[in-house]
């Protein structure tokens, strides 16, 4: 996913942890989270997220795809490994 961590959303001690459980929370709808990964170097905000099957990825992906966080809209998509 792009622009979910802007830098202006990035700092104090919990920005990191909040994220990741907004998106465990999003992604337990379509199959749960294998691993996430915030890129805090990334200057589109990417977060990789890690399904547990493609199933569960592309419904993520279809469902989150254009929807706003932190006043953003991010972009979602499937990566292959």
């Amino acid at each position: 996913m792009e622009y979910v961590c802007g830098h202006r959303e990035r700092g104090g001690s919990r920005w990191e942890a909040s994220l990741k459980d907004d998106i465990i929370g999003e992604c337990n709808q379509f199959g749960g989270v294998l691993h996430i990964y915030i890129d805090r170097d990334s200057e589109q905000g990417n977060v990789y997220v890690k399904c547990p099957s493609i199933a569960a990825a592309i419904s993520a992906v279809n469902t989150l795809h254009g929807r706003f966080y932190a006043g953003q809209c991010y972009t979602a998509s499937v990566c292959t490994l």
